[in-house]
This record gives structure tokens, C-alpha cells and sequence, in this order.
């Protein structure tokens, strides 16, 4: 563990990025695996090992979480550094340009002592003109120094300021989604309208961070007086790509509540929600008022064509 929270940025960087390669190699070995299980009977040789293909999935999984977890958190912990040391830096010139800048006045102080002494003494004009002119270079040299510690000092601000909008990128890019304790009391005095109804909640099979999220659904639901058919991750693509974001589908009868949820999500809850259905229908079973449909986080692609639940 130590030698993880020793690596250079650039190592870091391309560890998570090998972190994140490998969550996409084994969510596909766990699809194979899940989707093999589905397909063969449980007497075939072929059930075991696709069975073997599941577990390998998902602790490859795990094993690419606590990858981008901890490189993740180097890579914060090295934009820390490099901030306080641009920090420093900027300080430092700062107090060289007013450093410069009291030489300068200084450097005036002499030449008004200099001009005042020479309309005195007419014999000493000449070189006191010519230790005026010395001062006066002095002065465009220190002002010149100022100028660059100024643009060495805006630079330095630019630079922390890059490494701190970088570093909330990164704690974006690991943070799971998750409601905390005011977005779920908001979206559960939100939902409270809706009591009574019946909505089922649904996931990715093999997308952990989506079932997590979908419990915490299940919960606020049911606290606001909604009655959930909780699914859980069953949900399975069956051809095209994956959903992103959350989807609320429902009867058209029922509008009212599935833009009502829509709303809450996005507003309350704060995730990013599509307010249309899905691409195409989601096969389910009747006397649901709306479907819940939460998918993936990390992958940006269109939705897929086709949808089942695995009962």
C-alpha cells in the first residue's frame, strides 16, 4: 500500500485509467457470464463455468474499484502539493515585486536629493545630471523586475487555479452516486403526493454502483407511502448500447406521476434524469403506475434498442 501512495502523478494517472480499463474488461466477462447462465440449462458443463465467469466478474470488479479509489486519491493528494507549492511560489513574487518596488521609490528619493543638490552647487550639475541618469536606469530595471515578478505571479495563480479545478474533476469521476441525508428528506416530502401508488424500481445486473443507488430509492419510496415492487438489479441489455442516467416510464395514464418523479429526481435528488421514456418500451408486468429505470454512471452512450427483466 505504501509503495501506491508513492507513485508520481504520471503513474497515478495511467494507473486509474488501467483501473477503469479493467472495471470495463471484467463488467464485460460478468455480462458473458450472466448472460451464459441465462442461456444454458443447469445440468450443462457449460452452466459451471459460465457460473465461474459471474464470480470472476465481480471480483474484478471490486478489485478495479479499490484501484480507482486509491489512485484517485493520490492523484488529489499530489494536486494538494502542487497547489501549496504554486502557492508559495506566488507569494514569494509577490514579495519580490514590492521588494522591487520600495527600491524604486527609493531610487526616486535619490534623484529629487540629486536635482536639488545640483541647482545648488552649478559646478556639480554635470555629474549629478549623470547620477541622476544612473538612477533612473536603475529605476526601469527594477520596474522591468517588478513587471516579470507580476506575470511570474499571474501565472502561478492560473496554474493553482487549473490544478483545483482538475482535482474536483477527479473527485467527480470516483465519487459514486448516492443521495445524502437532505436530498433524501427532500425527495421524501416531494414524493408524499404520490402515496399510494405502485412503482418498481429496476438496475443493471452487474452494475453494483446503480443497485446501491436503487436501494436508497426503494427507501425513500416507501417512506413518502409509495408501494414499490422491488426488482433490484435484474435488468439486462439485449442488444444495442447501455442506459445512462435515470429513466421514469409508466401508462399514459399515469403522466401526472412520471413527470412528477422525473422532477423530483432531478430537482431533490439531484441526478441526472431524462424527462422522456425510454428509446423503446420496457417489458414488465401489469398494475404498475411507473418503472424506475437506473442506468449506468460512468459511460456515455445512446440507449439501447431492446430491454427485459430477468424474472
Amino acid at each position: 500500500m505504501e509503495y501506491f501512495f508513492s507513485l508520481s502523478k504520471s503513474a497515478a494517472a495511467s494507473a486509474l485509467g488501467w483501473s477503469e480499463l479493467i472495471l470495463l474488461v471484467f463488467g464485460a466477462i460478468l455480462v458473458l457470464g450472466l448472460v451464459g447462465e441465462y442461456h444454458a440449462s443447469e445440468t450443462s458443463k457449460w452452466y459451471k463455468r459460465f457460473e465461474m465467469f459471474v464470480i470472476i466478474g465481480v471480483l474484478g470488479e471490486l478489485l478495479a474499484d479499490g484501484g480507482i479509489f486509491v489512485f484517485s486519491e493520490r492523484l488529489q493528494a499530489l494536486s494538494d502539493i502542487e497547489v501549496a507549492r504554486f502557492n508559495i511560489e506566488a507569494a514569494e513574487a509577490r514579495k519580490e515585486a514590492s521588494a522591487s518596488t520600495a527600491r524604486a521609490i527609493a531610487a526616486e528619493g535619490q534623484i529629487n536629493d540629486l536635482k536639488a543638490t545640483a541647482k545648488g552647487f552649478e559646478l556639480q550639475i554635470s555629474a549629478a545630471n549623470a547620477r541622476a541618469n544612473a538612477a533612473e536606469a536603475q529605476i526601469a530595471n527594477a520596474l522591468v523586475r517588478a513587471a516579470q515578478a507580476n506575470a511570474r505571479a499571474d501565472e502561478a495563480r492560473a496554474m493553482a487555479e487549473a490544478e483545483r479545478t482538475e482535482r474536483v474533476r477527479l473527485t467527480v469521476i470516483a465519487a459514486p452516486r448516492q443521495l445524502d441525508d437532505n436530498q433524501i428528506s427532500e425527495m421524501t416530502n416531494a414524493l408524499q403526493p404520490f402515496a399510494g401508488k405502485t412503482v418498481s424500481v429496476v438496475s443493471y445486473s452487474f452494475d453494483v454502483e446503480g443497485a446501491l443507488l436503487g436501494r436508497q430509492f426503494v427507501s425513500v419510496l416507501q417512506t413518502a407511502g409509495v408501494v414499490v415492487t422491488d426488482r433490484g438489479p435484474t435488468l439486462a441489455p439485449t442488444g444495442g448500447d447501455l442506459l445512462q442516467g435515470v429513466w421514469v416510464y409508466g401508462p399514459s395514464s399515469e403522466r401526472d406521476l412520471i413527470s412528477g418523479l422525473r422532477t423530483i429526481i432531478r430537482t431533490e435528488g439531484r441526478l441526472a434524469t431524462f424527462q422522456t421514456d425510454p428509446p423503446n418500451r420496457v417489458e414488465t408486468t401489469d398494475g404498475l403506475s411507473a418503472v424506475i429505470i437506473i442506468g449506468i454512471r460512468l459511460y456515455r452512450a445512446a440507449a439501447p434498442r431492446n430491454l427485459r427483466i430477468v424474472q
